[in-house]
């Protein structure tokens, strides 16, 4: 049994935080004005690998208009009827089609993409995301 975990602590007033990846996807990331990309960083073991596992926080910053797309793998490894996956590339296509777009829209636009990509097949994994943008 094992679990993988996001987890940032953001300073509102000054756009600073910390962020510890426990086996998870990589985020995704927007600068103000920009297009997503993935945020590729090395990660920590999940949770309930490793009896004595340690894990870093890594430090980050944000500016008013940078926006962060987090996810689990039930994203990018959603199938099709093929078995084919969504898969990463795929995402940062999706949510560069309007990269400005609201953190809402944002999410419905992934969720119809991934919906549209897939079809009736089955999915074996939840597709959980979050978006936010952060505005100063």
């Amino acid at each position: 049994m094992f679990v993988t975990v996001w987890l940032a602590v953001l300073e509102l007033s000054t756009g600073k935080g910390l962020a510890c990846n426990a086996g998870h996807e990589n985020p995704c990331i927007r600068r103000a004005g920009g297009a997503f990309e993935l945020l590729k960083y090395r990660h920590d073991v999940f949770v309930g690998g490793l009896k004595r596992a340690k894990y870093r926080n890594r430090a980050f910053e944000l500016h008013p208009g940078d926006c962060v797309f987090v996810y689990t793998d039930g994203v990018p490894e959603a199938t099709n009827a093929v078995k084919a996956m969504f898969r990463a590339e795929l995402l940062i296509d999706t949510l560069n089609r309007d990269a400005n777009a609201s953190p809402e829209e944002l999410i419905r636009r992934v969720h119809e993409a991934v919906k549209l990509f897939t079809g009736h097949a089955p999915q074996f994994d939840d597709m959980t995301m979050l978006c936010c943008e952060y505005r100063g």
